[in-house]
């Protein structure tokens, strides 16, 4: 079966949030800033693994259909029952696990010291779940991720960990992989990558000895610095790169999108089971004919910085980066 995109004009989300104020179903602005600091600050610090297709019943609200659900639930005489992935009065909220020390790929507290940013994961026929995350090499934090950033594989027999490093799959300068499976079977890696090394002027730090600090040891040479300067392809330019199997061996990296300027996509796809493929990157959508055919892919228009992924009921959804209204009012 394949997914459908729900068409949302300009403007509907806002005037849709305006109608339900009026009528009372959803709290003002302003009721909104007085709300409990708490609510209005949390955190997401682990999406676990959650089930989809199920039902919850929500807080009692009046909706009239599932889109009033978030499409994350149905509209059952007139309140939101929610799918087990998700909570909240319009099934708005996701229904995480609590997080666990220890668990993920943890090696910062080993020595010597290894931060990492970000992972995908995936479970293959093999049972075991695989994860591809940046590493930054050499006791390095995250924020020397554009000079020592590489991407590793690790693997768990769980969904949350601990999961065992395995293998290097692509150096420095490799970031933000994001892995996904074709319709074929290929294991599909996106990322952002720069061939000749460091992305930055001086070139990859050392921190050995800093506790996992992000500065270089202040008796060695200068490195980091500014992004390398080149245009097209930049040095946060997209590659992607695909293997028949978790472990490799994985093709060549090849120029996807080039980001002429200083930012990475952040590129999230999904792939239909033709093989034409829409995706979502920092400030794009983009479409494509089919995975592999890079000369295909096409820039349509311009959206949020999201994580794109289709659910159970084989609707396309986002997972967006997105600012609130704090207590005081703020932005």
């Amino acid at each position: 079966m394949a997914c459908w995109i729900t068409p949302k004009p300009r403007g509907l989300a806002e005037n849709f949030r305006t109608q339900r104020e009026s009528a009372g179903i959803i709290p003002t602005a302003a009721a909104r800033r007085r709300r409990n600091s708490d609510a209005l600050q949390r955190t997401v610090t682990v999406l676990a693994v959650l089930g989809c297709c199920g039902a919850t019943a929500a807080s009692a609200v009046t909706c009239r259909t599932d889109f009033e659900c978030s499409f994350n639930g149905v509209c059952n005489a007139g309140s939101c029952v929610c799918s087990p992935a998700w909570t909240g009065a319009y099934c708005h909220e996701l229904n995480l696990l609590p997080a666990a020390n220890g668990t993920g790929l943890n090696q910062l507290h080993s020595e010597p010291p290894i931060s990492h940013w970000g992972a995908a994961v995936l479970l293959g026929e093999d049972g075991l779940y695989h994860m591809w995350a940046s590493e930054i090499v050499n006791s390095c934090g995250v924020h020397a991720w554009n000079s020592n950033s590489q991407i590793v594989h690790a693997t768990s027999p769980t969904a949350t960990g601990q999961y065992t490093r395995k293998e290097v799959v692509f150096g420095v300068f490799s970031h933000e992989p994001q892995v996904v499976r074709a319709p074929t079977g290929e294991y599909i890696m996106y990322f952002t990558h720069y061939p000749n090394g460091s992305a930055t002027e001086f070139g990859v730090c050392n921190c050995s000895g800093s506790g996992g600090n992000s500065h270089p040891h202040p008796h060695l040479p200068q490195c980091g610095g500014p992004l390398v300067n080149v245009s097209d392809p930049g040095p946060l330019s997209t590659y992607f790169s695909y293997a028949s199997g978790p472990g490799g061996p994985w093709s060549a990296p090849e120029l996807l999108i080039s980001t002429a300027g200083r930012f990475d996509t952040n590129l999230s796809p999904y792939i239909f089971p033709n093989g034409s493929v829409l995706a979502w990157t920092r400030g794009q959508i983009w479409t494509a004919s089919h995975w592999k055919n890079a000369s295909s892919w096409k820039r349509t228009g311009a959206r949020g910085n999201v994580f794109l992924f289709c659910d159970c009921h084989f609707v396309l959804k986002t997972l967006a980066s997105i600012c609130r209204d704090s207590p005081s009012g703020q932005t």
